[in-house]
């Protein structure tokens, strides 16, 4: 198995909860309470992932919350420009316009059509393999806060507080910066083949089956795609759009815990990053072989819900 020394050194943490300052918290679905307030949020998530998209919706549905959605830079401008939020899930690297100039955009149009005094939309960047500089790039495009993916909804819950301490919002919720205190600290490590993170799946279903077949039908139709993508990619020895279709893969499968698969997909993302592509159809097949692996396991998960027949 393929390693580069980048990866060796990263802190990859996948397993749980992230917060601003990089942390990681697990949560279980029985420990995670509503946002009290979280209904009155006005929420706009612009991600162009659609397994992130239900895992994030999914997140805001535990805390008591509701969203919007937007597919790209241009669409999430266009709505705030057209809609009020109170709150912008931001991804950074979406298609035609990411999430830093989308800010960027956004607050030069409310520099000039706000009335004076009124309010402006606190924007969350989110981003899979954190870097440092990264958070000082968002605050510098515009953006208010910073959260790392995967997400979880302590990291969510942390969010909304920093934004109600910042903008003075009156939704009742618990202290800004107070962190789950029986969290975990949990990295990336084993690389056991099929590594599934189910207990993050289940908070995510709140184990409700229904739930469970609509998201792992999600996963199991877009994975796919997102391989033959990556697969393309190398094969056509493209550092830029090795890197891209690496870090889309690897976003969404962090986010719904394939470990294993992620810890792949991560390091095809850093050998697109920096160029060097003589390894990558070594780690492309390892990155196949894992989700083989994987998908015998959700198909599996999926069969156990389905349906009786008449």
């Amino acid at each position: 198995m393929i390693a580069s020394p980048e990866i060796q050194e990263a802190d990859i943490l996948i397993a749980g909860d992230h917060d601003a300052d990089g942390k990681n918290h697990e949560i279980r679905a029985s420990n995670i309470e509503p946002f009290k307030g979280a209904e009155n949020i006005r929420i706009l998530v612009a991600e162009d992932n659609l397994i992130n998209q239900e895992l994030i919706v999914a997140l805001l549905e535990q805390l008591g919350g509701k969203a919007d959605l937007a597919v790209n830079g241009w669409e999430a401008l266009a709505r705030s420009q057209t809609s009020t939020y109170d709150i912008i899930l931001m991804d950074w690297q979406m298609p035609e316009l990411d999430g830093c100039e989308t800010a960027i955009r956004i607050r030069q149009f409310e520099a000039s059509f706000l009335p004076p005094g009124a309010v402006s939309v606190y924007i969350i960047a989110m981003t899979a393999n954190a870097i440092e500089g990264d958070r000082e790039k968002c605050l510098a495009a515009g953006m208010d806060d910073f959260l790392a993916k995967p997400l979880g909804a302590a990291a969510l819950r942390m969010g909304f507080d920093r934004w109600r301490s910042v903008r003075g919002a009156q939704v009742p919720g618990s202290p800004a910066g107070v962190e789950n205190p029986s969290g975990a600290d949990h990295a990336l490590g084993s690389g056991e083949p099929g590594r599934v993170d189910w207990t993050r799946l289940t908070q995510m279903t709140r184990d409700d089956p229904d739930r469970w077949r609509k998201l792992l039908k999600l996963i199991l139709r877009q994975t796919p795609e997102y391989l033959s993508d990556l697969d393309a990619a190398v094969g056509m020895g493209s550092a830029p759009d090795v890197r891209r279709a690496a870090h889309k893969f690897y976003g969404s499968s962090a986010q719904a815990g394939l470990l294993t698969l992620a810890d792949r997909l991560r390091v095809l993302e850093i050998l697109g990053d920096t160029g060097d592509l003589t390894q990558a159809s070594v780690v492309l097949s390892e990155v196949k072989d894992e989700f083989e692996i994987v998908r015998g396991k959700l198909e599996s998960k999926l069969q156990s819900f389905a349906r009786p027949s008449m």
